[in-house]
């Protein structure tokens, strides 16, 4: 599942920074996860197309 950056964070798996506007892609329960922390939100199919 792929998410947006919205809040800067040091993922906890990988120990990588995330900076705030760049796309990641998660298994779908650790986006959610995320989301839920306030981290990261859902990028739409518009988006997607963009990319």
């Amino acid at each position: 599942m792929k998410v947006k950056v919205i809040r800067r964070y040091v993922d906890r798996h990988t120990k990588e920074i995330k900076e705030v506007g760049t796309i990641e892609e998660y298994a779908k329960s650790r986006a959610e996860e995320l989301k839920r922390a306030g981290y990261v939100k859902d990028i739409t199919e518009s988006q997607k197309n963009d990319l």
